[in-house]
């Protein structure tokens, strides 16, 4: 019982952690006559204009950095307070009140709220881990009675002071710890994961004379004689080739019993195998049945789909319904489950599983590249014609060849560049929008908040703000 409580305080955590997050990602710096201040993406102003100087993205703890006119950096809270004064090169938020700053002189510091030091002294080099958790068993007291279990969340702190090496922990409620303290020691080598997670440290001992590496609870790991072999996994001895075939199957002929490809293969371990047999191409499955006869002249498969060439057209095959669609394309460029992107009686279009042309509105002139837009359901396809690019969309949004070139930014988001101005297509609300045209270049955000891109215009004073994917200008015009 207790561990459940324990789980569903760690998901309620979690969960609040994220409201946090989200919380804080509605607020957009917003320019007003010289000033900024901050609006959500709603259009309602949060905080009023209040500096000079464009302020930073609040973080998961609601704070945003904000500057002077030394380019100083502090932090504020989402009403506008300050936690941190203007006076530090940067400011690193570890918990809510919990900060590395540095003020120019290479030396970290361990403050809280105000500046006020969380840890006495400074560090010359520092490491954090990610934060992470503890569990604290319950104990039985001299009473009789047992202490409840108890989860701390911490962040692991390693650092060279004046004197050695410390390792703290850091905990959420304020609190820190000390739990190593190596004195006459001034360098260390850190340990990360494949995804820079910090999981311990290297030192060399000058009293034992060799390197030992701590963990983050400042413990040496001890090492088994045996290691365990890890991600080896079982491999069966034997592959079974003779399952019960399904209903389909049933359905199909089979290969004889001495068959030969002109690969020399005699069995198939994949679930679908492109086989080629006396010069042409067909499909077989594991059983050994012919899904798709031995008469093509090519045969490409992806994942769910088999597009193939016979007598001269190209046709497809849904693995998934085992059905043919008789198409008689020029040439297929991909498959997808709403339809195929092909080109029939040469011109490029989008077509459904009956051979219906879905896209009518497509004028492509020198087909140059496609991609499907998962977070709008569309087909994207580009296309190019005397020099100049046009992109053309399955669900209506088009262009004319107008741009001189076309930035990619991710699946969904691009800049369109026609002479002096900047247009931009844009995922949001699963559609896409042309939004534009913008006077001059365009700058990316390089932010995805509460699934809304962000990028920057420039103002005729040299002043750069936001637009966000509706549309939504965060500056008064």
């Amino acid at each position: 019982m207790r561990s459940l409580l324990i789980l569903l305080y760690l998901l309620c955590s979690f969960y609040s952690t994220l409201l946090a997050r989200y919380h804080s990602n509605f607020f957009v710096p917003y320019y007003d006559n010289g000033k900024w201040g901050y609006m959500d993406f709603n259009g309602q102003m949060v905080i009023q204009p209040f500096t000079s100087f464009r302020p930073g993205f609040f973080n998961r703890y609601n704070y945003a950095e904000f500057y002077n006119s030394q380019n100083k950096k502090g932090l504020i809270n989402d009403s506008a307070h300050v936690i941190l004064p203007c006076q530090y090169d940067s400011i690193l938020t570890i918990q809510e009140n919990a900060f590395v700053v540095n003020s120019g002189n290479k030396v970290y510091k361990v403050v809280k709220k105000s500046g006020l030091p969380l840890i006495k002294g400074s560090f010359k080099q520092l490491e954090l881990s990610k934060r992470s958790y503890k569990w604290i068993p319950s104990k039985k007291l001299k009473n009789g009675t047992y202490t409840d279990e108890t989860v701390i969340y911490y962040t692991a702190l390693i650092g060279v002071g004046a004197s050695g090496i410390e390792l703290y922990h850091l905990h959420d409620d304020g609190k820190h710890v000390r739990l190593k303290y190596l004195p006459g020691v001034f360098k260390f080598n850190a340990q990360r994961n494949y995804e820079d997670e910090l999981y311990g440290f290297y030192y060399f001992d000058p009293k034992m004379k060799r390197q030992i590496y701590l963990d983050l609870y400042g413990d040496e790991p001890k090492v088994d004689a045996l290691m365990e072999d890890i991600g080896l996994v079982d491999i069966p001895t034997e592959y079974n080739l003779n399952r019960k075939l399904n209903n389909w199957e049933l359905t199909l002929d089979t290969l004889p019993h001495d068959f030969i490809s002109d690969d020399g293969e005699r069995s198939f371990s994949s679930k679908y195998n492109v086989v080629r047999f006396k010069g042409k191409w067909g499909v077989v499955s594991e059983n050994r049945c012919i899904v798709l006869p031995f008469d093509c002249d090519t045969v490409i498969k992806d994942w769910e789909n088999i597009v193939y060439k016979r007598q001269g057209y190209y046709d497809w095959y849904d693995l998934r319904s085992h059905t043919y669609h008789a198409l008689h394309a020029d040439t297929i460029i991909d498959v997808f489950y709403e339809g195929v992107l092909a080109k029939l009686k040469g011109r490029y279009s989008f077509y459904d599983k009956v051979g219906k042309d879905k896209t009518p509105h497509f004028q492509i002139d020198t087909f140059i590249g496609h991609e499907w837009i998962y977070d709008a359901n569309q087909l994207l396809v580009y296309s190019i014609s005397h020099l100049h690019y046009a992109v053309f969309t399955s669900n209506g949004l088009s262009t004319t060849h107008k741009y001189k070139g076309i930035k990619r930014i991710q699946s969904g988001y691009m800049f369109l560049y026609d002479g002096d101005s900047t247009s931009v297509m844009v995922t949001h609300k699963k559609k896409l929008n042309l939004l534009g045209p913008y006077k001059g270049r365009i700058i990316d955000e390089k932010r995805s908040l509460m699934e809304m891109h962000l990028f920057q215009i420039q103002l005729a004073n040299g002043v750069w703000v936001y637009v966000d994917a509706s549309g939504r200008k965060y500056f008064k015009e």
